[in-house]
This record gives C-alpha cells, structure tokens and sequence, in this order.
C-alpha cells in the first residue's frame, strides 16, 4: 500500500476558480431576475437558472478534481457524476429560491444556508466517489468536518450577497459590485473546494505505480468541460440580459398602454374614438354618462345634439381628418333626457403617421354656462343698477381717466357721458384739490398702499356750471393685468350738511330761545380765557338768575313761563349787542361772556340789563314783573380757568340774592364762605329729615269772644344736634329754592294731623290745626289726593283741618280754584295767610272758596305808631265781614292791638301776649289749665 501524491495544473486550478466567479456572478444576476419574474416566467427562470448556476458551480469542482494528477489511472463513474450534478443544480435551486423572497429572515437563512451547504458538499463529495481507481480515499476527520461547515459557511455569505445584491441597478456601478461580490463568492466557493480535497488522501493497492497507465487527458478535457460551462453560463447572462431588454421595452410598453386605460377609463372627461368615417371604436366610463350610451357612432351622436349645433361638429369633425385639433360647443339631450352644455375637442388619431381615427374629448360644461348665465344677469343687473342708482357711479383708470359714467353721475355734475368719457377725473374737482388728488393717485398706483381706499371721506365737488357741493366719496379699487381701475361711488351731501348744521345748531343752542346753550358756552369760555392769556387781556363772566320767576312758571303755567324766558332773553341780548356772548344755562339761569371791554364797560352793561328786565312785561293781557340778580366774577382776579369762573359768578350771583335781589355784586372772596354754608346748610337740612331732627311747635288761636282756645297753627323747628332749636326763618327760604320744601311741607302735614287725632283720643278739646302750604305744595298736581291721603292715614276729620296759602300762590285763577274747590269737597278749611302783602287782586276773594283771612303781623306790629297800617287792618276786617269770611289777626304782642282788634271785632288773635309756640309737652300743659280756667 502506497500513499498517492497529488499534483495540481495551474492552469486548470485557475480556469477552477474564473468558473467559480463566473457562476457566481450569474447567480447574483440570476437573484434579480427570479425576483422581478412573475408567475410561469418566475418559475422558468427559478429551474433556468438553477440548472446553469448548479452546472456552473459542479463545473467548476469538477474542473479542480481534473485540475489534480495522480500517478494512477483514474475513471469516472458517470452515474455518480450526474447525481453529484443533480446536488449543484438543487443547491443552486435553494439559492434562488431563498433570495427572492420579499424579508431573509435569520430562519430562513439558516435553512437555506444548510441546504444549501449539504448539497454543495454532497455534490463535493459524491464527485470524489465517482472516481473509479485502484486506489482508496481516505477523509481526515477535522478536515472533512472543516469543508462542510465551510459550504454551509460560503452558503450563508452567498444567500446574503444575493439577496442585497437582487435589486440592484444594470448600470454599470451595479455590474461592477456584482462582479466583484462574483470574485469574493467564487473565492469562497473555491476555498470551500480546496478545503475538501485537503481533507483527502489517495492510497495506491499496488507496491508498485506505473505512471504510464494514466493515459487519460484530464487537462484537455478539464478545458472542455470549462469552455462547455462558459458557454452555457454565457448563454445565460445573454439570456438574462435579452430578457432584461425585452421586460424593459416590454414594461415601457405595458406601463404607457396602462396610463393610457388609466388616462382614458378615469378621465373625467368624456373620451370617444371614432373610426374616419365615424365609425365606433371605443368610449370610456365618462362618455358613456354624458351620453346615456355604451356604444355611440359619430352619426348618433349628432342625433342628440340641437339642429344649430350640427354643421359646426361636422365641419369641426372634417377639419380634425385633415390632420389638425379642433374646437368647439354644442347642446345635447342625451338619452336620459338631461341637456347638457358641452366644450368638443375633436383630436386625430395617427397610426403609422397617417391619420386612422378621431379621438372626441367631450366636457360637460353645464355648469360653467349656468354660471355664465348668471354672471351674465347678474353683470346687467349690476349694469342696471348703476344707471338706476341715484348716487354718481364713475370708474377711471390708473391716469384718472374716465371709462364709465351713469345716469347718478349725469344729474349730480350735469355732464352727459359723451362729454366727459376719456376725460380726467380732474373734470369734476375744484382747481385746489386737483394736485392733492393727482399725487394720490400716483402714490397709490406707484406703492398700492391704500390711504383712502376702502374709506368713505368727504370732498368738495364741481358741477358743469361751475358751483361746488359736498360729497361723500367711497373709492374702491381692481386690478385687471398690471393695470388698476377705481370705482368712485359719489353722493351729494348737501341736504345731510344743512341736517348737520341744524343738528349743530340745536346742539349748541337752546330750543326755546334760540341763545347759545350751557354746552356752546363752556366751549367759547375755555376759548375766550385762552385768547385773553394769550392776549394779556382782561375777560367777564356774568351769572344771571331771574327773581320771582318761579312763581310766575308755577302759577302761570309753562307757557307764560316759556314766553317771559324769550321776552328776557332778548331784552339781554339788546343790553349786550356786539359786546359778547349770551348763552341760556337752563331754567331762568342765563350767562353773559364780556371780552376786550373795560370793567366800567361791563358794570354798566349790567346796570342796563337790570334796569331793563324790571320794566313790565306784556302777556295775553298779564302784567307780570321780574328782576334780576346778577354775579360777575373777572379774569385773571376772580379764577385762571372757566370752570373756577363760572364758579365764582354763581357764588356773586347768589350774594346778590341775599343783598335784596336786581342789582349786582362782584365776586369777592369773603362770598365763597357764605356759599359754602348754603351748601352746608343744604346737606344738613337732608341729613335732618332722615335722622327725624325736625319738630313741630304749636301756637294757640284764641277767640275774641270768650278767650277760648279756638285753634292753633302748626310751626316747624329743627332741632340740632349742635346748635339746639333752629327756627325756621334760618333755614325755610333755602329749602325753598333747593326744593326740600316739598318734602318739609308734607312732613309737617302728616304730622299734625297725627299729633292733633292724638290729642282729640287723649280727651283734649277738639280743634283745628292751621298748615302752611308753600307754593310749591300748592301747584303739584296730587295735592288734593295727598291731603285726603294724610286724613285717611292719621284718621283726622277734615274739619280739623285748616290750610294756609299765600296770595302769591294764587295767580294762575283758574288752576287755584279747582285746587281750592276740591279741598272745600273733603272738608277742609281754607285760609289766606300773610293778606294784605301779596300781588293779588281783591276781586279773587270772590272768585275763591275761602274760609278765613289771616292778616299779616306787619301790619298788627305797627298799628299803635301807624295810622295808615289801622286804617288797612280796620278795612280787612270790614271787607271780611261782608264776604262773610273770618279773620285772625297775627303778631299781637300788646295789650293795645288786642283793644284795637276788639273793637274793629276781629274773630281771633294769635301772637306772644297769649303765648309763644309751644312743644307737644307744652301745649298738652296749656290744654290742661285752659280746661280748668273754663271750668
């Protein structure tokens, strides 16, 4: 037994290894085409190209085998070596088919790696028992484990390559790494080999070798067999190649006639194809809704189009044979009734460059038409409505040139539209806006920035014969291309002007009048004390507030009120002609405003104005007499500003009051401290009807027959928490001008028609209590009802009570008798208090319900000093007794009046020879000893 040497041909070794390259790189081109193949041709290219990836990696073991020389003769047995074939062409099989899988995943690598590797290495090693020889093979156990697990290993390294490698580019970047994978594969394949036959060992059965047996040539036929091999894997890449040519072309083809079913089946037109002589061909899903058909001729569409329509399809229709694109419009009633607006594109068909067919793209447009329809109506009404429009409505380009002008426009400027069509806007604006206007056009068409665009302002317009008038403007602006258009919308303004200045009137001045109101004379203050700072100069604010003319507006009525204001308000205009400003404040308060004249001067305008308000003044027949108290206060002396002005004015004003009332007084500062206590005064006298700080005295009336108690009057107190007992003349003639005497006034009513029910329950005598009534009381309309309200509540029976007007109050008759009339039917008992110092006429006392006259203490006061004062209060009585009325006499503080009233047979006497105002305590006192002197 002899171990054999082996020996290798380079050359075959080498032709080994370009096979194992070669094959592999067809394996690696082979991935790409299983994968890209679909169905029967996947499957074609899966056993193609195991077979021819499997010949070419058995081919190239063989190759090796045939590559070593033994110093024997060697045969083959050909059955192993076509199972040893069979082994590569299944492992090449299980390749291809793990790497055209869409994941590898570590499973199915694993198999397929093992797989593969087995066959590898049983074709390996069925090759290596297909040797006929007198010799044995013996395997090195490490060696032959080593081989196969490197087949299993090179496997793995191949599935990997491919399977990356089976999507790459033909270009020549992808060629390039997949002949080089193919180096790195084919090294792996080889060394897997080389692995295996390094693992081998041949033993000869004979001593002796005779190298001259071996008279096979195994070189030539390992070239053969290599040239066979290159052929057929070349035949393969070929093959691949002119597949992958035809798929490509073939893919270009199927993917352009699948865009254009897709172009035609979704077109959202409607498409039509039509043989030359109108034939049909084919229509896709839209044709078939616009047409109600599934097969339509070029004939039969033109049935369903209107009669109109059909020579300019026809002409549209042989235009398009002659080889170019056509358009145009038609109406068609399709088979399910709808008509439709349609836009028909006829486009010809050419095959071999000769003209085949006409394709007909049909849109349905019924919608575009309706709403050009409706653009169209809504353009002529819009049209319409710009020449109905009584506003002018111009449009003008970027250089204000006019375009279009309406009837509005027409009327306002008197220009018809041929005279002023292509003409500058400039036409119609004043000389002095005309560049003001210019520039802003220029500035908007250079900038597009609007200033006024979009807004309404008021401009000054021109008329044909040249007069200007207000207008209100709304400019808007389009732009068509690059070029801007602008539509004036232009309203005469001229009736809401005079409006305004109507409204800025009455705004400014009083109603009634027609003098500046207090508004328009804060406004001129401010003005005229900024001119006289300015100026250095001095100003004069006069504060006006007329005597008497309450009772006047009350008694009167309004009316007489309002016509005594105008009478007043033009006497002071008279007084101040050019020298200032009169102004109504409200009510009977007017202001003077005095500029640029001397204190003199204004002093004496107010002496005129005094002098002249206290002169009679004439109303349907009534001679009614006012006076004036007037406060001036000065700038800069009296205050630096209008409101400290106006202040201080007010203050002298009711200075003036308080001095006797018509004249004037300048302001001085000691006058503040007198207002700020009528202020002060104001706010106590609230606090003290809500803390209940007012109480009523009572003075007893007694009879001149017998000397009884008779009745008594009721008189307010206010007692204060600091200053004690206030009477009332301290405090009576501000409520009254503040008001609070309303409230006063129903206070003391309730609560001595309370205080003398009291009394009568108490057992005292009863008698009537006497209420003053101020004017104010006197002329609210819920007098009567508030009285008959105070009796209902305190349950004092009207007889019980007796009320005091003054003559004053009286002046309006015929209001005053109904309100006396209507207190007569409850009972109540009317007196006229304080006779003898009023306005009124003597005639009235026949006119009035009256009950009793009360004569004032004046005239009591000084009758024994006084003949005249005896001789009025002897002709009272006198004149009382023939009207059948009483009379009581107040004040009577000696025993000289009391004889005198005796004997001229007064009825009763009130007054501090009797006794002064009593408390509620006081009086109960006094009712007790005047019980017991009668008994």
């Amino acid at each position: 037994m002899e171990k054999l040497t082996q020996t290798y041909s380079v050359a075959l070794v080498i032709v080994s290894y370009l096979i194992a390259v070669i094959a592999s790189y067809t394996a690696l081109d082979l991935g790409r085409h299983v994968n890209d193949a679909r169905g029967k041709s996947r499957l074609f290219w899966l056993i193609g190209g195991a077979c021819s990836m499997g010949l070419g990696i058995w081919s190239m073991h063989f190759i090796a085998m045939l590559a070593m020389h033994l110093p024997i003769e060697v045969h083959y047995d050909v059955m192993k070596v076509f199972i040893s074939i069979i082994y590569a062409i299944v492992a090449s099989g299980i390749a291809l088919y793990v790497v055209t899988g869409k994941r590898l995943t570590i499973g199915r690598l694993t198999i397929g790696s093992l797989f593969m590797g087995a066959g590898i290495a049983s074709m390996h090693y069925t090759g290596m028992a297909a040797m006929d020889m007198p010799a044995t093979i013996h395997y090195n156990k490490f060696w032959f484990v080593i081989s196969i697990l490197m087949a299993i290993l090179v496997s793995t390294v191949a599935l990997l390559i491919t399977f990356k490698l089976r999507t790459a580019r033909s270009n020549l970047m992808g060629t390039l790494i997949k002949l080089l994978s193919g180096c790195v594969m084919g090294a792996a394949v080889a060394g897997m080999h080389y692995t295996g036959m390094y693992a081998t060992t041949f033993v000869s059965h004979h001593d002796h070798i005779d190298h001259s047996s071996m008279s096979m040539n195994f070189t030539l036929m390992g070239y053969v067999i290599g040239i066979v091999t290159l052929i057929i894997l070349s035949a393969t890449l070929v093959t691949a190649y002119l597949d992958q040519v035809l798929t490509a072309k073939t893919r270009k083809v199927m993917e352009s006639d699948e865009r254009y079913r897709s172009l035609f089946e979704h077109n959202l037109d409607g498409v039509m194809s039509f043989t030359k002589d109108g034939g049909f061909v084919n229509m896709n899903p839209r044709a078939n809704v616009i047409t109600g058909e599934q097969k339509i001729s070029f004939a039969a569409f033109l049935s369903l189009c209107r009669p109109e329509d059909l020579a300019g399809l026809e002409r549209c229709y042989e235009r398009t044979l002659q080889g170019e694109a056509q358009k145009c419009q038609a109406v068609m009633t399709n088979r399910h009734g709808d008509t439709l607006d349609l836009s028909i594109t006829p486009v010809p068909v050419f095959l071999n460059e000769e003209i085949a067919g006409v394709f007909m793209i049909v849109r349905d447009i019924t919608k575009r038409k309706q709403t050009e329809r409706e653009l169209q109506e809504s353009e002529e009404k819009l049209r319409s409505v710009i020449q109905s429009a009584t506003d002018a409505i111009i449009i003008s380009d970027d250089r204000s040139m006019i375009i279009s002008w309406n009837k509005g426009a027409e009327t306002m400027f008197g220009y018809q539209e041929h005279e002023v069509l292509g003409k500058p806007l400039s036409t119609v604006i004043p000389e002095r806006f005309r560049s003001e206007h210019e520039d802003g056009v220029e500035r908007f068409t250079r900038t597009e920035i609007p200033k006024v665009i979009g807004a309404t302002v008021e401009l000054v317009g021109l008329r044909k014969d040249g007069t200007e008038f207000p207008l209100e403007l709304s400019l808007a602006s389009w732009k068509t291309g690059d070029q801007i258009f602008f539509t004036n919308i232009i309203r005469d303004i001229t009736e809401r002007k005079l409006a305004e200045q109507k409204i800025n009137h009455m705004v400014y001045h009083d109603s009634l009048t027609g003098l500046p109101n207090r508004r328009y004379f804060e406004e001129k203050l401010q003005k005229a004390v900024a001119t006289a700072m300015e100026e250095k100069r001095e100003a004069y604010v006069m504060f006006l507030d007329l005597d008497g003319f309450k009772l006047v507006n009350d008694s009167l009525g309004h009316d007489f009120g309002d016509l005594l204001l105008k009478e007043v308000a033009g006497r002071i205009l008279q007084c101040v002609e050019g020298n200032g400003v009169v102004s109504r404040l409200g009510g009977d308060e007017f202001t003077i405003i005095l500029e640029d004249i001397t204190e003199q001067e204004a002093l004496h305008i107010a002496d005129q104005i005094i002098h002249l308000i206290e002169m009679p003044i004439l109303i349907d027949g009534h001679e009614l007499y006012v006076t004036t108290s007037i406060g001036i206060s000065r700038y800069p002396d009296d205050g630096a500003d209008s409101r400290t002005l106006m202040k201080r004015a007010d203050t002298a004003m009711y200075s003036a009051k308080e001095q006797g009332k018509n004249n004037y007084r300048i302001y001085a500062p000691a006058m503040q401290l007198v207002t700020d206590q009528k202020i002060f005064l104001q706010n106590e006298l609230n606090r003290a009807l809500e803390n209940k700080e007012l109480i009523l005295y009572y003075q007893p009336q007694i009879s001149m027959k017998d000397g009884t108690i008779a009745g008594m009057e009721a008189l307010i107190r206010w007692n204060h928490p600091t200053k004690g007992i206030i009477p009332p003349d301290q405090f009576i003639a501000h409520a009254e001008e503040t008001g609070l005497i309303v409230p006063i006034g129903e206070w003391v009513l309730r609560t001595a028609c309370r205080q003398n029910k009291e009394w009568q329950d108490q057992g005292f005598p009863p008698m009537r209590v006497a209420v003053n009534l101020s004017a104010r009381q006197f002329l609210k309309k819920n007098l009567v009802q508030f009285v008959e309200n105070v009796l209902e509540e305190t349950g004092l029976a009207p007889d019980y009570l007796e009320l005091e007007i003054t003559e004053g109050t009286m002046l309006d008759v015929q209001r005053s008798t109904d309100a006396l009339e209507k207190l007569k039917k409850l009972g109540v008992h009317i007196a006229i208090d304080d006779f003898g110092t009023g306005y009124s006429s003597l005639s009235y006392l026949t006119n009035f319900p009256l009950d009793k006259l009360k004569i004032d203490q004046s005239f009591i006061r000084d009758m024994p000093t006084n003949l005249n004062n005896k001789a009025i209060v002897s002709t009272i009585i006198s004149m009382a007794r023939h009207l059948n009325l009483q009379v009581i006499a107040e004040g009577v503080e000696t025993e000289e009046q009391l004889h005198f009233l005796r004997d001229e047979i007064c009825d009763e006497v009130q007054g501090y020879l009797f006794s002064k105002p009593l408390s509620v305590e006081e009086m109960e006192q006094y009712f007790i000893r005047s019980m017991v002197e009668v008994r």
